[in-house]
């Protein structure tokens, strides 16, 4: 029987130790364009193993959107406690200011709303479809002592009297002082009061408007 003498492929370090050997031998002329040649090699990506490659070995600054799929990036830790409206530190109160709504601040060249506003009768009675934040109104010591309950002090009152028609004269309202409100007003009527006068001086009923702030 004839024996057949198995070859074997010698080993990629064979293979590089051979390849110096003979650069050793055949000198510059052959060294040269091997080294180029290998500076010219590059790796795909089939030749990097999975998850090999640490943040560390990146060029700062070099990943853009372009390399970054965001549809797959989660979200931000903070970002998901902005979408909680009850949250008072995160953008689910972007809309206030110290809990306070935004509806509640003017905008430039706006006015200042009044605290409480009214349109009171001749016989004292509220017109509440007039009137803002005044709980009541009514008629005092008879004739023209009006007479409010407001739930709360005012700091300034300014009344205008609505003119009637017949009247020769014309008719202006003023706030009344403190004392003049408790000698004329009843119990629990007694937060602001308004004295109603002719030209004359005399006092007289007559509808009026009236803001408290």
């Amino acid at each position: 029987m004839s024996s057949r003498i198995r070859q074997r492929r010698p080993s990629a370090a064979m293979v590089v130790a051979i390849v110096a050997l003979v650069s050793s031998f055949a000198g510059p002329a052959i060294a040269g364009p091997v080294v180029e040649l290998a500076k010219k090699a590059t790796f795909n990506g089939s030749k990097i193993k999975n998850r090999s490659i640490s943040g560390g070995k990146l060029k700062n600054n070099t990943i853009t959107g372009t390399q970054v799929n965001e549809g797959k990036l989660g979200k931000v830790p903070k970002a998901a406690s902005a979408d909680s409206a009850g949250s008072a530190t995160t953008a689910g109160n972007a809309d206030k200011l110290d809990g306070v709504d935004s509806t509640g601040f003017l905008k430039q060249g706006d006015s200042a709303p009044p605290l409480a506003y009214a349109k009171v009768n001749d016989d004292g009675s509220l017109d509440t479809a007039n009137s803002k934040n005044v709980i009541d109104s009514t008629l005092g010591t008879n004739p023209g002592r009006y007479c409010f309950k407001l739930g709360f002090t005012p700091k300034s009152i300014i009344a205008s009297a609505e003119r009637f028609v017949g009247s020769p004269n014309g008719v202006i309202a003023q706030p009344a002082v403190t004392a003049s409100i408790t000698a004329v007003c009843p119990a629990g009527f007694q937060d602001a009061g308004v004295l109603m006068f002719d030209n004359a001086g005399t006092l007289i009923n007559n509808r009026f408007f009236i803001i408290f702030n």
